[in-house]
C-alpha cells in the first residue's frame, strides 16, 4: 500500500477502513529484508517510519 491509498482507504472522510498496517519499513530500501541477516540502518528505519507518519498526520 502507497501513503496515497492509505488516505484514499483510512482518510478522516473516507468509510472503508479506519487503520492500515504497512510493512514498508521491513524491506527498507529493497537491500534488507526477510531474506538477508543485514540490519536496516537506523536512519533508514526512521527515514520510512517518519515519512509515513508525516503525510498520514491529520489525513488518515
Amino acid at each position: 500500500m502507497t501513503i496515497e491509498q492509505a488516505q484514499q482507504y483510512a482518510g478522516e472522510d473516507a468509510h472503508e477502513l479506519n487503520m492500515v498496517f504497512q510493512f514498508e519499513h521491513v524491506e527498507g530500501d529493497e537491500k534488507y529484508g526477510k531474506w538477508t541477516d543485514e540490519k536496516i540502518p537506523l536512519v533508514t528505519l526512521k527515514k520510512i517510519l517518519s515519512r509515513w507518519q508525516t503525510e498520514l498526520y491529520g489525513k488518515a
